[in-house]
């Protein structure tokens, strides 16, 4: 997808929940990455970025949605994506055993996700909670992504989580998940920062 093709999907209804020029950079570093088959995103609202991980995953490929639905978007953005049946959401609260059960169900046969995408609850205790149950899911050479790094409490995490020292919910822990680098996009212009984790192949 060129720049003029995004463009034109971004401001098409629903529209991302993101920084243009940041989403743009992450769109860009992964047309470069191998073409995705699995893709998780917890943190759906109104469906806005699903369009874009369409684009990009592969034919026979499979993308998990997981919303808890407080904000109520839910049912409209499963009816925007019933056509596709590489579209799988998920109604629920991410750290529920009932959703991790399910998304370990439909990664049965130890299928690993490509992408993780992170943009759920803000608070840092979520979020780090979030990474932890979702981390397994993701294959060696996969990607975690963080969306809003730049609020404080997402902030908090991603700065940790860059020096491999993570401190939420009262406790420290050290990460050592085989992460080979990280990269940011971060927009001059109301930035709300994207982090992604890049691990190391097996």
């Amino acid at each position: 997808m060129d720049y003029e093709k995004f463009k034109k999907a971004f401001y098409t209804e629903p529209i991302p929940s993101q920084n243009f020029f940041e989403f743009w950079s992450l769109f860009c570093f992964l047309q470069n990455f191998v073409q995705p088959k699995i893709i998780i995103e917890i943190g759906v609202f109104r469906g806005g970025t699903i369009k874009f991980w369409q684009s990009i995953l592969s034919k026979d490929g499979v993308l998990i949605g997981v919303d808890n639905n407080e904000r109520g978007k839910m049912e409209s953005v499963k009816q925007l994506y019933q056509n596709d049946s590489r579209v799988k959401l998920l109604f629920g609260d991410s750290d529920s055993s009932k959703i991790l059960f399910c998304v370990s169900s439909i990664l049965s046969g130890n299928l690993k996700a490509d992408i993780l995408f992170i943009d759920g609850n803000h608070k840092s205790e979520i979020v780090f909670e979030d990474y932890k149950n979702y981390r397994s899911f993701v294959r060696p050479g996969g990607l975690v992504i963080f969306h809003d790094i730049t609020n404080y409490s997402v902030k908090k995490i991603w700065d940790s989580m860059k020096g491999e020292l993570v401190s939420a919910g009262g406790k420290r822990e050290f990460v050592n998940d085989g992460f080979e680098c990280f990269c940011e996009f971060i927009g001059r212009s109301e930035p709300c920062g994207i982090g992604v984790l890049i691990s190391k192949e097996a």
